[in-house]
């Protein structure tokens, strides 16, 4: 099934049928005041407390595991606060905050001991690099190696950890004003982009596990310094920054904050009309572009206006990137649509300062969009046994008019490859073409597949089919891996901005999905008629299910094919069951017959499952 991709508009659409969640926004404050200070205070003397934010609270949950492996679960508050109480369990302690933050999905790590009980216990990027540099390695796999000795989890271990960090640290920290004696670990903070969070909205940590160092980016000024997991040798500081240029970041973010809240006003009540359309409108660069969408288009019943996008909203953005100039900004937030919980995407806007100093929506300025879907199949085959498949698709567009005729698109894991192309002579990637297929012209697929393909196809290349001339290699992929699509004329030229996604995470390996498919696949309860031989002659086809197990998952759409019919209907988020309320009509018998229930989660991940009728 093929995702609208364009940047602000495809995840609003997409929202029209399965939609992504909001939430985000993060800070903390050197400077404890009531007003934005956490207190501990009230939590039990058996009790753990704390933020969790990445830049923005995460929406999800905290699993605390014990040091003998007993594991407890609590959830996280829209604030990004949590509190588990370890009556009963054993320090030390390890903490997992899963979820998403600002529509993007994390997994973030922090660890306790028996004397942090009745304290504060933060998880942020931060902390997770704290027990990496305990664990000598990235603190998910401490994590999730539960019978591993985690002795080597103490205060004075965790205190060298983080001394050593935050002095790594200190000119970003300095510059938002969070004190000398600020505990990245056991302060409390809030997030409000003020303070510890503040310095998160600046920051960028990307973990290398397969390298075993991590990389910590200054949004603000673009320098890097490499942590290598396990060492406290690494002593290398970020450079010195201007505070007030930091400060000016953080409250460029809080007016974009203002321009959001403007705009999910303006939606607040159903599609606006006459002063507040126009002041919808406002809020708009006038040279808007967004995935070669025009603003006239944004602005139409199609996107923006449609009647079934009353009460959207976008919340708690966090910096992605800012222009050396301070002009312009781009931010990554969350999408809520009511009535759906599916974080689907991350929405990624660019705002445009004016010579009046207002923050206006500029759009992306790309000519078209890419969009993944991580694909995970489990079939069962006629005589009941499950095969498992994995595959990625990129679907990428650009509307014919903007002048797009090929495209390149690069990442991790593709085959290495000559083009020919100036400026793109050899990549990891794939020459792409416009598709002629006629129901998806805005398309690209593979130069050298047939004609109707529309999307790009990349089995797992453990998994790869012989009639697959490609794969992926997933040996090179890791969480967040980013993919690249650059958009080229008819003589070659590059066009546009490149545009860019990236995957949440490699696909689930074929021995994980065997062990727990109750986990991540719908089950067929029951098929009526559940036989080939009666679909000929059926007055009515029906199918029932249930979801996966596992929190966040959401029924997308429902398949049924074979000899000479084809079905496919969008699902509810909630549903269990399809009636198509009618029968087929086939004048001969069917040979073959199956059906399908496809699932998602967080990230562009898809998990279908096909049962063939006997």
């Amino acid at each position: 099934m093929k995702p609208k991709i364009n940047t602000l508009v495809s995840l609003i659409a997409s929202a029209l049928t399965l939609a992504a969640c909001g939430g985000g926004g993060g800070g903390s404050s050197g400077s404890t005041t009531a007003n934005n200070t956490q207190s501990s205070a009230s939590v039990s003397a058996s009790a753990i407390s704390g933020t969790a934010a990445a830049g923005a609270p995460i929406a999800g949950t905290v699993t605390l595991l014990d040091s003998r492996g007993t594991r407890k679960t609590a959830t996280i508050q829209t604030d990004g606060s949590f509190t588990i109480d370890t009556a009963g369990l054993q320090g030390p302690f390890l903490l997992r905050a899963t979820g998403s933050a600002a529509g993007t999905p994390v997994t973030l790590h922090a660890a306790a001991t028996s004397d942090d009980l009745g304290r504060t216990i933060n998880i942020t990027p931060l902390t997770d690099l704290i027990v990496a540099n305990i664990a000598g390695a990235p603190a998910a796999s401490l994590f999730d190696s539960a019978l591993t000795d985690i002795s080597a989890i103490t205060t004075g271990a965790l205190d060298r950890s983080r001394d050593t960090l935050t002095l790594r640290l200190r000119p970003i920290l300095d510059g938002m004003g969070v004190a000398a004696g600020f505990d990245l670990l056991r302060s409390p903070f809030k997030a409000d982009h003020s303070g510890l969070d503040g310095a998160l909205d600046l920051l960028k940590v990307s973990v290398d596990q397969d390298r075993g160092l991590a990389t910590i980016t200054s949004r603000a000024s673009g320098h890097s310094i490499v942590d290598h997991l396990g060492s406290l040798s690494d002593t290398d500081a970020l450079p010195p920054v201007d505070g007030s240029a930091l400060r000016a970041a953080v409250s460029d973010l809080n007016a974009i904050s203002a321009v959001l809240e403007q705009f999910n006003t303006a939606l607040r009540n159903g599609p606006p009309s006459g002063s507040q359309l126009e002041a919808l409108t406002a809020l708009f660069d006038s040279d808007f572009l967004d995935s070669g969408l025009p603003l006239a288009v944004v602005l139409s019943s199609e996107y923006l206006l449609s009647s079934e996008l009353s009460d959207m909203s976008y919340t708690n953005p966090v910096i992605v990137f800012r222009s050396t100039d301070g002009n312009t900004i781009r931010i990554r937030c969350r999408l809520t649509v009511p009535g759906t919980f599916v974080d689907d995407h991350a929405a990624t806007l660019t705002f445009r300062k004016n010579a009046g100093g207002r923050w206006l929506i500029q759009g992306n300025r790309q000519i078209g969009g890419i969009a993944p879907n991580i694909v995970s199949v489990r079939e069962m085959q006629p005589g009941g046994a499950y095969t498992y498949q994995r595959y990625v698709e990129f679907w990428i567009d650009s509307p014919a008019k903007l002048g797009a005729s090929r495209a390149v698109l690069q990442g991790p894991g593709l085959p290495s490859i000559s083009t020919g192309i100036p400026g793109l002579e050899t990549v990891e990637g794939i020459v792409l073409r416009r598709t002629s297929f006629m129901y998806t012209p805005e398309m690209f697929a593979p130069a050298d597949e047939p004609d109707y393909a529309s999307e790009v196809h990349l089995p797992m290349c453990a998994d790869q089919p012989a009639s697959r001339t490609r794969c992926l290699d997933e040996s090179r992929l890791q969480a967040h891996s980013v993919y690249t699509v650059t958009f080229l004329d008819s003589n070659n030229r590059i066009i546009g901005e490149p545009a860019s996604t990236s995957l949440a995470a490699p696909p689930l390996s074929a021995a994980q999905m065997a062990a727990t498919p109750e986990k991540w696949f719908a089950s067929f309860t029951s098929l009526n008629p559940a036989t080939r031989a009666e679909l000929q002659t059926a007055s009515n086809i029906s199918a029932s299910w249930t979801l996966p197990t596992s929190a966040g998952f959401a029924a997308s759409y429902l398949d049924i094919f074979g000899d000479g019919m084809f079905e496919e209907t969008d699902l509810a988020p909630g549903a269990t069951s399809w009636s198509l309320g009618r029968g087929i009509g086939l004048t001969a018998a069917v040979r073959d017959a199956q059906i399908s229930v496809t699932v998602k989660a967080s990230g562009g991940r898809e998990f279908t499952t096909v049962r063939h009728y006997p």
